[in-house]
């Protein structure tokens, strides 16, 4: 039982975790564009980030926008889209 209750708290300070990284990578991603037009062609381009959990990164041809996928929770994927500021849980 006791390695349960670990196993549930560590699950979801990660998970926690992700939630906290996303937004800052997000948050990073739209302070590069407000200081240089567009958004970065990869993510290497912003400064220390953790991409562990990310899966993709696709800005759109004329980096205007973008969508980040990244793993919600090793069983779920999320899909964050710029252009409407929307996120979207998937398995």
């Amino acid at each position: 039982f006791t390695s349960f209750i670990s196993f549930s708290v560590t699950f979801n300070l990660r998970k926690e975790n992700q939630e906290i990284n996303r937004q800052e990578i997000i948050l990073k991603l739209k302070n590069y564009k407000q200081r240089h037009g567009i958004y970065p062609l990869n993510l290497f381009e912003l400064e220390a980030i953790d991409t562990t959990s990310i899966i993709m990164y696709n800005p759109d041809s004329s980096q205007q926008h973008f969508d980040l996928i990244y793993s919600a929770d090793g069983w779920h994927y999320q899909n964050y889209s710029s252009k409407n500021d929307s996120l979207l849980i998937t398995d």
